[in-house]
């Protein structure tokens, strides 16, 4: 997917027997910042996870069906990854109702090795955020699509949210946002395989009941009520 353009791919109907048709493609929106994931609103608009260069400036975007975009959440933690400087932060989300769950993957806990091919090595400065590799859950005080300004979280309240705390934040329109940390995995772990393993909760969902909240790692699947 091409990093400043998200892509709405139509497939074309297809009859029974017949050979599939090409697919065409046409651009939904743009200005977006490696967009990560992607999921519908009740209302049909997308929420869309991105990552930029700059640390500690994850977002995650609304982008209405006619393709106009507005940011509903800044300054997420997001760091440089070893080996080849991606920018990771905020990826996959979940909504349900009016809470949105993201999951915030490494960022840069590790960095490259010193010579070519040596294995990452943890951040000898430390990482950019004290949220890497965890699960973020936001509370909004109306429903997603009728959020009319954005939100920006800062350094200081991500360590608060780190420290067990709860943030509140309040935005334009006097519409606020409560966030907690659901889940926060260890950032470096021992790997008997690379030595210091990679954190990355690459997926999530809501259990039916909607009793807890179920993610899934490389290495494991683990949930919080």
């Amino acid at each position: 997917m091409n990093k400043r353009k998200l892509i709405l791919v139509m497939a074309m109907a297809m009859t029974a027997g017949a050979v599939a048709n090409a697919q065409t493609a046409t651009v939904l929106a743009t200005g977006l910042n490696s967009p990560m994931k992607i999921i519908l609103t009740p209302e049909g608009n997308l929420l869309v996870s991105e990552a930029t260069i700059q640390l500690n400036n994850g977002r995650v975007s609304i982008v209405t069906r006619a393709g106009l975009r507005q940011t509903l959440l800044d300054g997420l933690p997001l760091g440089p990854a070893a080996p080849n400087a991606q920018p990771l932060g905020p990826a996959a989300l979940v909504l349900d109702g009016r809470t949105l769950y993201i999951n915030i993957l490494e960022g840069n806990a590790l960095v490259p090795g010193v010579t070519t091919g040596s294995l990452p090595f943890p951040n000898p400065n430390g990482p950019a955020s004290p949220m890497f590799s965890s699960i973020l859950r936001v509370r909004l005080s109306a429903d997603v699509d009728r959020m009319l300004t954005s939100f920006s979280l800062t350094l200081d309240n991500q360590y608060t949210l780190a420290d067990g705390g709860e943030v509140q934040l309040r935005n334009s329109n006097q519409q606020t946002a409560t966030l907690d940390l659901l889940a926060d995995f260890p950032d470096i772990p021992l790997d008997p395989r690379e030595i210091y393993g990679h954190v990355r909760p690459y997926g999530m969902t809501l259990d039916p009941a909607r009793e807890s909240s179920t993610w899934l790692t490389r290495d494991r699947i683990g949930s919080s009520r």
